[in-house]
């Protein structure tokens, strides 16, 4: 029995992250969930660029004009996965790849790693340009401004953040996520 509950987890941990697996979640009739782990801005400009790699000139400025905000690149600044898939395009593992990208986009529903405040016009277009509404953003709990602007002490009790978080409007369109530190380690200038 802990086998099959570790096959589950491992299961689902795949369909939710990885794009080749929307078709084994659509063959087995079960909805897919598509988390990036990365904003709403670098996905639509990541879309934008594997919807037409084509007219993509490695080299060149890119322009990514029918999304918000209109915005440009230099080819360095591009994402280093799109432009080893433009440099190599003969391989079959980078192929695999742009399958999967395009395949997130045919996901039941997306998770961001954002927050609507923060990328609102990029989540709107996303949602127009898949035609669906289940797009979900988490954020990170981050004391930004300091724990005096926000009503918090220093030293609280896990008790009285989540009644701080009680707090917090509903209104709002994102979750939060709290987290106890990561995995990163940051160079001392960062």
């Amino acid at each position: 029995m802990e086998v099959i509950l570790l096959l589950q987890s491992s299961l689902i941990s795949f369909l939710v992250v990885l794009g080749w697996t929307h078709y084994l979640a659509q063959k087995i009739g079960i909805p897919r969930i598509a988390y990036y782990s990365s904003g709403a801005f670098l996905t639509t400009c990541f879309d934008n660029l594997w919807r037409n790699p084509e007219a993509v000139n490695p080299g060149s400025e890119i322009k990514f004009d029918d999304l918000p905000n209109a915005s440009s690149f230099p080819w360095d600044q591009v994402p280093s996965l799109f432009w080893r898939y433009k440099e190599a395009e003969s391989n079959p593992n980078l192929e695999l790849l742009k399958n999967s990208m395009d395949a997130n986009g045919l996901s039941w529903g997306n998770i961001f790693n954002t927050f609507y405040e923060l990328e609102n016009e990029y989540l709107e277009f996303l949602s127009k340009q898949i035609g669906y509404q289940r797009i979900y953003n988490i954020r990170q709990l981050n004391l930004l401004h300091g724990p005096e602007q926000m009503n918090v002490k220093s030293d609280s009790t896990s008790g009285e953040v989540f009644s701080w978080l009680d707090e917090c409007p509903n209104e709002s369109k994102s979750a939060q996520e709290s987290a106890n530190g990561g995995l990163s380690k940051w160079a001392r200038t960062e």
